[in-house]
């Protein structure tokens, strides 16, 4: 199962999860952390994270780099939280007000565009990337996919 620790809509992230589970054959517990920060934090996190002076929508720090399933006690005690019974994967930051002004100039959906970014964030954490135009169309492929499952989008 897929934790998520959020105070905003938490249902939908919850869907999500499920969705994600369910379509990267993820066994085991892990717990993510999902904060929402202003433009000023997201550009001062990714400046100080990864040198970028920019502001973004999405930022993902990923605890674990090698991956095992299932994710328990057994096969990640150093990151293993007892009070949740499930392994930190990692958390993620997100910009809804950079998101906003996005999906304003893009004329897309607000709210789908948070949960793309939050869908996107978590196939960092699992270790996709898109570094490559082949990687960038199956990381792609797999957020319309669980947003899919988790009836976000048609």
């Amino acid at each position: 199962m897929i934790k998520v620790r959020t105070r905003y809509n938490k249902s939908n992230f919850k869907k999500l999860a499920a969705a994600a589970e369910e379509t990267l054959n993820i066994t085991g517990n892990v717990i993510v952390d999902v904060d929402f920060c202003s433009c000023e934090e997201i550009r001062a996190l990714n400046n100080d994270t990864r040198g970028i002076d920019r502001e973004t929508d999405v930022l993902s720090y990923p605890f674990l780099t090698n991956f095992s399933m299932p994710f328990d006690k057994e096969h990640y005690p150093d990151d293993y939280d007892e009070k949740n019974k499930a392994v930190a994967l990692g958390c993620v930051a997100i910009c809804r007000e950079f998101i906003k002004k996005a999906a304003k100039e893009d004329s897309t959906v607000y709210i789908n565009d948070v949960y793309r970014a939050f869908t996107h964030s978590l196939l960092h954490l699992f270790g996709y990337d898109h570094a490559t135009d082949e990687q960038y169309t199956q990381m792609h492929n797999k957020e319309d996919e669980i947003m899919k499952k988790a009836g976000i989008i048609k």
